[in-house]
């Protein structure tokens, strides 16, 4: 078997380099977008389309604060960032200019269900429609129930409902918020009226979606046996409130015997 030579070593190195300067040249800076596959929207309310987009880089000086961003539900145009009433009433609330392309749309319908692609069209020759990557909007027409999960003391989760008389408990109710600029609110309630102290916050989730959690933290006592904890969802839309609910019945023990 013949050895190559140092030549021919150094020949194929370089093809193989040569082919990944180009695969750079390929992926580096060309015509892609990052959109969430579904979104699930509430009729009445808004409802956000996260969105960051690339270009190809020989358009980067083309690409202005005057940039203009379009959404096609299908193939029909249904929104113009230069003519915010235009059909979908909304606004692209992402600084084009640096690629960010998050769209709310307001006063969501049955009409916004459906697959939409994006549009971004600039000075020069920059127009260009990112056909190879939509987001499905699903619109229903009430929230789903609040997820509720307990915990006990260093945060471990209870799966069952039972728990014992000293615990330090902490009850969490979450649900992903459909309206960014109009979240739900999350509120407490029982079957014994207790007294409820409970503190709310706002996160991102994995999906990068806007999370509302609401954390109620007490000392398990014989008070609460049976008692049912009610956590309530609200969305305030223009024409009417709408809620949903999820609860759990708490059954303390006694630490020497059951209650």
């Amino acid at each position: 078997m013949v050895e190559p030579s140092l030549n021919s070593k150094m020949g194929v190195a370089e093809t193989i380099i040569f082919f990944v300067f180009i695969l750079q040249g390929v992926w580096c800076g060309y015509w892609s977008i990052s959109l969430p596959e579904k979104i699930e929207a509430l009729s009445g309310s808004c409802v956000t389309i996260n969105c960051t987009f690339d270009i190809n880089s020989e358009y980067d000086n083309d690409l202005t604060d005057s940039a203009a961003g379009m959404w096609y539900k299908y193939d029909n145009l249904v929104f113009d960032s230069r003519n915010p009433s235009y059909n979908f009433k909304g606004k692209i609330i992402g600084k084009l200019k640096s690629k960010d392309c998050t769209t709310i749309f307001y006063d969501v319908t049955s009409n916004h269900r459906g697959q939409f692609f994006f549009r971004i069209e600039g000075n020069g020759g920059l127009k260009w429609i990112y056909k190879q990557k939509s987001a499905l909007i699903d619109v229903i027409d009430s929230p789903r129930n609040p997820t509720l999960q307990m915990f006990k003391d260093a945060m471990e989760v209870q799966v069952q409902e039972e728990v014992l008389e000293g615990s330090s408990m902490c009850l969490r109710c979450s649900t992903k918020t459909l309206c960014s600029s109009s979240p739900p609110t999350l509120t407490w309630s029982s079957t014994d009226r207790l007294h409820l102290n409970d503190s709310s916050r706002l996160q991102l989730d994995q999906q990068n979606q806007t999370e509302i959690i609401s954390d109620l933290n007490f000392t398990a006592t014989h008070l609460q046996h049976g008692v049912t904890f009610i956590c309530t969802i609200t969305y305030q839309l223009q024409q009417r409130n709408i809620t949903a609910q999820n609860n759990i019945t708490l059954r303390v023990q006694c630490k020497n015997k059951s209650v």
